[in-house]
């Protein structure tokens, strides 16, 4: 395979990851203004979905199984702004799957002492398995984790999990703590930048330098945007 094959394959795999860490950060981002906003209004639902589609994010709020009434929709305004639609009408049908795998993901024990958020990728097909993620939450806000984070794959009802795998973790002298990564080379075992390093550069608002042990190469994660930078002399 030609070197410039080769780099387009890198190219075009750190897009697809920084895409998939973009809409981890903007459910999460959604999911959680949802909630503090149902909260303000007295409201704990004990199931959140959030969706994707022409209306923007919409995160549906649910009671308490078995009876899953609908509380609320949670939309958001032009200005970021959440509001809040009572349930007059019916979720989507996908909707309660999808709260479904966001607490089965949440009563997960992973045996690694930390605090997860339970994350799932919207989908509208109800005969396919369900994808999410739960990724590790720093004590405060100054602490940023390059470990601890999961994948998992449930079944298309989003009640049984049928995989689970640990992350690659990258490694670096100040990795907990984004007051010292500025100028602070990461070392990751894969071959390109992935999904959790934008996560984390969108959520955390700091860019990220990267050596990719798989490839040799060095890059540079400034939130969404992922790119190939020279190697430190």
């Amino acid at each position: 395979m030609h070197v410039e094959e080769a780099l387009a394959k890198l190219h075009e795999a750190a897009s697809l990851a920084a895409a998939r860490g973009s809409l981890l950060f903007h459910l999460d981002l959604a999911t959680e203004m949802a909630r503090v906003a149902y909260a303000a209004r007295g409201m704990i639902p004990s199931g959140l979905a959030t969706l994707v589609d022409e209306l923007g994010y919409r995160v549906f709020a649910f009671d308490v199984p078995p009876s899953s009434r609908l509380l609320g929709e949670a939309r958001f305004d032009t200005h970021g702004n959440v509001v809040i639609l009572p349930a007059t009408q019916s979720a989507p049908p996908d909707a309660l799957r999808l709260a479904e795998a966001r607490e089965t993901i949440a009563a997960i024990r992973f045996g690694d002492g930390l605090t997860h958020t339970p994350l799932v990728i919207p989908s509208t097909d109800p005969t396919r398995p369900l994808e999410g993620y739960a990724l590790a939450v720093g004590e405060d806000a100054e602490m940023m984790l390059l470990a601890g984070h999961w994948h998992v794959m449930l079944d298309h009802t989003g009640r049984r999990v049928t995989d689970r795998k640990a992350l690659p973790a990258s490694t670096g002298p100040a990795a907990r703590d984004i007051r010292g990564l500025h100028g602070t080379l990461l070392i990751d075992p894969g071959a390109v930048p992935n999904a959790i390093h934008t996560y984390l550069s969108m959520k955390h608002g700091v860019p990220l330098g990267l050596e990719t042990q798989a490839s040799g190469l060095h890059w540079h994660v400034d939130g969404e945007r992922t790119k190939i930078t020279p190697r430190p002399a």
